[in-house]
């Protein structure tokens, strides 16, 4: 609020929020925890190369490096979660507005 100054064109009070919006928290929420997840699981991958190299030498063995048949195992196994196996997943829909679908869906 300015005395000095008059907009020509009328200034809203406050500015609309839809309903549906999940606001700026949320995002940055959703941004942390993808990050963490993506930082822990490196971070674990590393420390068991560094098991593994310490134990067996170098050059780092093709069944730690290669991922392929472990990452088509989870993404099975991913697709084929059931609710009442993991209901705590499915809970993110209430908890957080996720979709459902995000427990069942393969990241590539």
């Amino acid at each position: 609020d300015r005395s000095d100054f008059t907009p020509p064109t009328p200034q809203l009070d406050h500015i609309p929020i839809e309903h549906t919006a999940i606001g700026w928290r949320m995002q940055q929420l959703k941004g942390y925890t993808l990050a963490y997840n993506f930082l822990q699981a490196t971070l674990d991958a590393m420390y068991e190369w560094s098991e593994v190299t310490i134990l067996q030498g170098f050059p780092l063995a093709d069944e730690y490096w290669h991922m392929g048949e472990y990452i088509k195992n989870v993404q099975e196994k991913v697709k084929a979660l059931d609710e009442a196996v993991a209901p705590h997943c499915f809970m993110l829909e209430e908890t957080m507005n996720l979709p459902k679908r995000l427990c069942q869906h393969r990241m590539k």
